[in-house]
């Protein structure tokens, strides 16, 4: 009696394995380390792993790098998104631009670690073939069916999450970022004769729009179409962003919009941003997503999510970036090897890989794109330099260079701004005073608020923008020359914005001419005598 309730325990479990195994039960995985070497650099894990691994009778030489980022242990890392586009398009750029210019954007913040993101149109115009989300908007909404994103969250935290688009929307922000209005919108290109319903209108609708309707001329800043966009009144830009600057026409001019709508009338001012976009339920506190297919998951709720594929996308041995979530909320990445045998560099499929991913303890876990696209970078020990200088490539490259991609994922230290506020129509907030208690001293540190009555500041340093909540701030990225330097209170429930102060100039000398000032400096106090 006991050996038959043993054997229906064993066939229950073996049905249990075999339905979370996705038909992979029988699956006999092991990786042999031949060579491991850890390190921990500025907050961050990483192994490179060399190995030989075994899966359902096919044995291959493996070499993979594992990246753990550590967010639950650093409250001061984020995950940010960056991507290539450019202002009316999308584009391909590598990885360590992308490091370039978003520390050039961000001269506050200080990059540890970077990778590549989801698939994109190679060869042809960068457009990603998956969701793709800056600073809560919704560049790209997808091409493929099916989109699962790597989220950043504005608490932090990081998650995957499906994408459902549903429709788009409308969002107005006034110049200082604030959100005055959002509304969901179905009239795209489609006559009308009230602004009842809110409507919009891009450059390829070549009818009138009457004068009496007091249309919003809307000068585009960035639209992004799709790449077979045709002139069709129906085919329209995947997402819209431009400047207020008038009203009252009747055509739609190249690279803008026109807006109809009473809702709006009753509130827009010249200057005011107005965003067209893809609406997401439920995405209202994602800063940032890089998407990937859905159909590319390896890891949920902690055991192996395969789909099964016959494609040799999937199946095939090749270079792989996957991305991965642990217990403890961390987000990893494992870039594996491949396209290279005489040297042990197999690479993976699928299924290999999601039993890496495992291993590392991923409660959930998804393919990104791979190939020639994959790459992992890692500062070093290097103060200064190019950002090949101060980041190490810790993959082989395929290619044999670094490729060219759409988006990634960037691993930030610092402070990232605070997601826009939501402000009531009609605002009736009243002013904060503009500051006047602006210091700078020799160590290129800037004071202001002395009193520190608020929370929120902007300082605008050579036309770049940085948000703080600190009244004593390190000035980085300056230049040798002048610098033009502005700052004000950024609004509140309570309060609006305040003015800007007036741009002061604040004069960096080279080296040499530094030296002289100090010492004459040191000199008019006492400290060295004699003169010069």
């Amino acid at each position: 009696m006991k050996k038959i309730l043993s054997l229906i325990v064993a066939i229950f479990m073996v049905f249990i394995v075999s339905n979370n195994l996705h038909s992979f039960a029988n699956a006999n995985y092991s990786f042999e380390v031949k060579d491991k070497q850890t390190n921990t650099i500025h907050g961050v894990d990483h192994e490179y792993v060399k190995g030989e691994l075994s899966l359902n009778g096919r044995t291959s030489n493996q070499v993979y790098n594992y990246v753990n980022f550590n967010l639950s242990q650093n409250e001061d890392f984020h995950m940010v998104g960056v991507n290539a586009y450019g202002n009316f398009g999308y584009g391909m750029m590598g990885l360590d631009q992308m490091i370039y210019h978003y520390e050039l954007n961000n001269p506050n913040m200080e990059v540890i670690a970077g990778f590549n993101g989801g698939f994109f149109h190679i060869n042809e115009t960068g457009e990603s073939r998956n969701t793709t989300i800056d600073e809560y908007q919704v560049l790209q909404p997808m091409t493929s069916p099916n989109s699962t994103i790597l989220a950043s969250h504005t608490d932090g935290s990081v998650s995957f999450l499906d994408v459902h688009l549903d429709g788009y929307e409308i969002i107005v922000y006034n110049s200082d970022n604030e959100i005055k209005y959002r509304e969901r919108i179905e009239n795209i290109n489609r006559d009308i004769l009230s602004g009842f319903k809110t409507s919009i209108f891009f450059d390829n609708y070549d009818k009138e729009i009457y004068s009496w309707l007091d249309p919003i001329l809307v000068k585009g800043i960035d639209l992004k179409s799709p790449a077979n966009r045709t002139i069709m009144d129906n085919d329209y830009y995947r997402y819209a962003k431009g400047v207020v600057t008038s009203g009252g026409f009747i055509n739609v001019p190249d690279k803008s919009f026109v807006v109809v709508s009473d809702a709006i009338n009753s509130m827009i001012e010249l200057g005011d941003i107005i965003v067209f976009q893809a609406y997401i339920p439920g995405f209202e506190d994602v800063r940032y997503g890089i998407g990937t297919h859905a159909s590319y998951s390896l890891v949920t709720e902690s055991q192996i999510d395969v789909k099964g594929s016959s494609s040799n996308t999937v199946i095939g041995q090749h270079p792989r970036t996957a991305v991965g979530i642990n217990e403890a909320g961390d987000p990893f990445v494992v870039v594996v090897d491949g396209r290279n045998p005489n040297n042990g560099k197999d690479g993976v499929d699928l299924m290999e890989l999601a039993h890496i991913m495992k291993g590392y303890g991923a409660v959930s876990a998804y393919n990104f794109d791979g190939g020639g696209s994959s790459i992992v970078m890692l500062r070093n020990e290097t103060v200064r330099g190019s950002v090949l200088e101060r980041f190490d490539v810790l993959n082989e490259l395929s290619d044999g260079n670094i490729r060219a991609i759409s988006n990634g994922y960037l691993l930030v230290k610092g402070k990232l701004p605070n997601k826009p506020l939501e402000i009531d129509f009609p605002d009736v907030r009243p002013n904060i005073p503009t500051l006047n208690d602006i210091y700078i001293d020799y160590n290129h540190i800037l004071y202001f608020d002395l009193s520190k009555q608020y929370d929120q500041y902007e300082i605008v340093i050579n036309g770049i923008s940085i948000e703080t909540n600190s009244n004593i701030v390190k000035l980085t990225g300056l230049i040798i020359g002048d610098n033009y330097i502005k700052v004000k209170v950024k609004g509140s429930k309570e309060h609006k914005a305040s003015e800007f102060t007036h741009e002061y100039v604040y004069r960096i000398h080279d080296w040499q001419m530094q030296r002289m000032l100090e010492l004459l400096k040191r000199t008019a106090i006492g400290q060295v005598g004699g003169g010069i």
